[in-house]
């Protein structure tokens, strides 16, 4: 799974140093929900911003992360060990999408490829990833990819309860996990 380049920052100065692409995020390093809670700053455009953005947020006691911005199709990855299933891997829009919508599809793992592109063919958003609107076709390939090896992850570490790729950004050229949890 590719994920997002971040660093954990604790004061403003190691945010503006961590800023090396923009437009660059500032988010709180551990809170649910930060978007509902004003925990994001998006849009930074040079190391004043952000480390003015990163010493407000810090203000709350809580390190901030830095990373650049990124933009694609918001799509929600996770999977749970279910007690009667095992694990159960789920995708659906990403970010508010999965939970105002709740346009999402399950699947038992370990999936195939062909099964994840079917899992992500299933859902009613799924013309927004094949370039609805005069958009672009996002890789298909690399988002089925995504949601195999988040199944794969559970059923090869029995230790792991949960994990939630939210969102994963899919774009013409692959996908990549901007916010994630794991849980055990």
């Amino acid at each position: 799974v590719d994920v997002v380049d971040a660093a954990v920052c604790r004061t403003p100065g190691q945010a503006a140093a961590a800023a090396r692409r923009f437009p660059a995020v500032v988010k709180l390093a551990r809170s649910a929900h930060r978007t509902d809670s004003g925990g994001v700053r998006l849009g930074l455009r040079d190391a004043a911003s952000v480390a003015a953005a990163a010493a407000d947020l810090l203000a709350g006691g809580e390190d901030v992360l830095v990373s650049p911005q990124l933009s694609g199709v918001e799509v929600a990855v996770g999977a749970v060990r279910d007690p009667s299933f095992g694990p159960v891997v789920m995708v659906g829009l990403g970010g508010i999408w999965v939970e105002v919508l709740g346009d999402v599809g399950f699947g038992l793992a370990p999936l195939t490829r062909p099964q994840a592109r079917d899992l992500l063919a299933g859902l009613r958003g799924f013309p927004l990833l094949t370039g609805a609107r005069g958009g672009s076709p996002v890789d298909l390939d690399a988002l089925a990819g995504t949601v195999v090896a988040v199944g794969a992850a559970l059923v090869a570490d029995p230790r792991l309860a949960s994990i939630d790729l939210n969102p994963v950004l899919a774009t013409p050229t692959g996908a990549v996990a901007v916010d994630w949890k794991v849980s055990t």
